[in-house]
């Protein structure tokens, strides 16, 4: 579901550079590499705050930085396409970490994907449980937007939609459907994909960049 979401916006490059942001062990580049390096040069880096997931990556002999996110532009790091995938939701600020890729990298599609809920919430679940362990951006959820609260942000932010999807983890059309509420409980019901391009209609009239 996720490395689908390529498919469409990687024809338009014979040597595409593509920026992984939070890929946390290499997975997503071998995929893609399988998939459509054979026709394709592709310069592929991966990026996450994790030290031990950047090792693993680099020890599988593939670029990775060991970088926060929103600091990306500290680096002069560009690319043709840039991934997201489960990670805007571990973000304090999903709206400036957007605006930041769309004002101040080259990426002409940025691809993310996020858990489906169908009404946002902050997450926050350590809190809500009452866990005193200690708690990072790796594994803490802060907020979980539905499909319409993403797109005001998205738009908000400097891009449009170009395509988006939803993946549910369970059927709709047998008896499989009575998991849903498992998924809720459990999980989630799902995951929003969207192919984003540059777009500051809205985020060209906030001024508190």
């Amino acid at each position: 579901f996720q490395v689908l979401h390529l498919e469409e916006a990687i024809k338009e490059f014979r040597k595409p550079v593509i920026i992984d942001i939070g890929d946390s062990a290499g997975t997503h580049a071998k995929y893609i590499m399988s998939l459509y390096g054979q026709n394709r040069d592709i310069d592929f880096l991966s990026v996450n705050l994790d030290a031990q997931a950047v090792e693993k990556i680099q020890k599988k002999g593939m670029r990775a930085l060991h970088a926060r996110a929103e600091d990306l532009q500290k680096y002069n790091i560009n690319a043709d396409i840039m991934l997201c995938f489960e990670t805007l939701e571990h973000l304090s600020d999903p709206c400036k970490f957007l605006y930041k890729l769309s004002s101040g990298t080259n990426a002409k599609y940025l691809i993310i994907t996020v858990p489906y809920l169908r009404n946002s919430r902050v997450g926050l679940h350590h809190i809500r449980l009452g866990r005193t362990d200690r708690v990072c951006a790796e594994n803490t959820h802060i907020f979980e937007f539905s499909p319409e609260d993403w797109k005001l942000i998205i738009s908000h932010s400097g891009w449009e939609i170009v395509k988006e999807n939803i993946y549910l983890q369970y059927p709709t059309n047998n008896l499989y459907a009575a998991t849903k509420s498992l998924w809720k409980k459990f999980d989630f019901e799902g995951f929003y994909g969207l192919v984003l391009k540059k777009n500051n209609t809205w985020s060209s009239r906030y001024t508190d960049w």
